[in-house]
């Protein structure tokens, strides 16, 4: 309880903001390697803050959040294996309740730790992600989210193997709480 606390000041603090919404979501992810068939199970924690009067946008336009993820997938096929990280996403909602459609970017450094032809040994890479959705409303502090993702794992030729690159297409679902 006390790492929440002090993480939701920490954010609150930096964005100036004093609304903070923390989430988790999961899904599958499919995809193609040259060892075969990709797939796997992503699972994200996602803390999240409201950017409208900080980037000075009206509500009325939508509603664009700032968020920290922190991210594990864990591959079954071709190889088991995993990725972890952490990357800052950016997601623009439309202004429409109880449903609003959603659009979302971010990136962040990750360790991939299985061997591919693509990325070569485990180690370092960086991990880019966009995707769209809705997030329903299920009271003032309570929303489950659906959405798409698609997912993108390079290294950024920072090492010494090729670096051709694994996609993936995600189909992810959580819920998000609003402190």
């Amino acid at each position: 309880m006390r790492f929440k606390s002090t993480l939701a000041g920490i954010l609150i603090a930096l964005s100036g903001c004093n609304t903070l919404k923390v989430g988790i979501s999961s899904g599958t992810s499919m995809g193609v390697a040259k060892e075969g068939a990709i797939l796997a199970r992503p699972l994200y924690f996602n803390a999240s803050v409201e950017l409208n009067e900080q980037l000075n946008i009206s509500k009325k336009a939508g509603t664009v959040e700032g968020s920290i993820e922190v991210f594990h997938v864990q591959y079954e096929e071709p190889k088991k294996g995993f990725l972890s990280g952490l990357g800052i996403m950016g997601r623009y909602l439309t202004p429409t309740k109880p449903i609003e459609f959603y659009a979302e970017a971010g990136a962040g450094p990750a360790y991939l730790g299985i061997q591919t032809r693509e990325q070569g040994d485990p180690g370092f890479n960086f991990y880019d992600q966009f995707g769209c959705g809705i997030r329903y409303a299920l009271s003032e502090s309570a929303s489950i989210t659906g959405g798409y993702r698609y997912a993108h794992i390079s290294h950024g030729r920072l090492r010494r193997t090729e670096n051709r690159g694994l996609n993936t297409h995600s189909a992810i679902v959580g819920l998000q709480i609003k402190y």
